[in-house]
C-alpha cells in the first residue's frame, strides 16, 4: 500500500511508518503507522497525526534516526 520510510521497535511495540493509502478506502499519499503488541503476528493500522497539518493527503516525511539516550 506504500513505502516504508521507517519501523520503530521500542519497549516489546513495533511502529511501522509508511506513505500511501492507510487502508483501501483512505486517502492516497497520506502517512500512516501500522502498530503491533504481539511481534508481528498482527498489526493494527491507522493514519498518523502531524502535528501543524491541517488536511489529508500527499506528505513526504524526512526520516530521523534516533539512538537511545539522545
Amino acid at each position: 500500500m506504500g513505502s516504508v520510510p521507517g519501523a520503530v521497535y521500542y519497549e516489546g511495540v513495533i511502529y511501522i511508518y509508511y506513505c500511501g493509502q492507510v487502508n483501501k478506502t483512505g486517502p492516497k499519499g497520506d502517512l500512516g503507522v501500522a502498530i503491533s503488541r504481539d511481534k508481528g503476528a498482527t498489526f493494527e493500522i491507522s493514519v498518523a497525526r502531524i502535528d501543524g497539518k491541517k488536511a489529508l493527503g500527499a506528505v513526504d516525511p524526512a526520516p530521523v534516526v534516533v539512538k537511545e539516550g539522545e
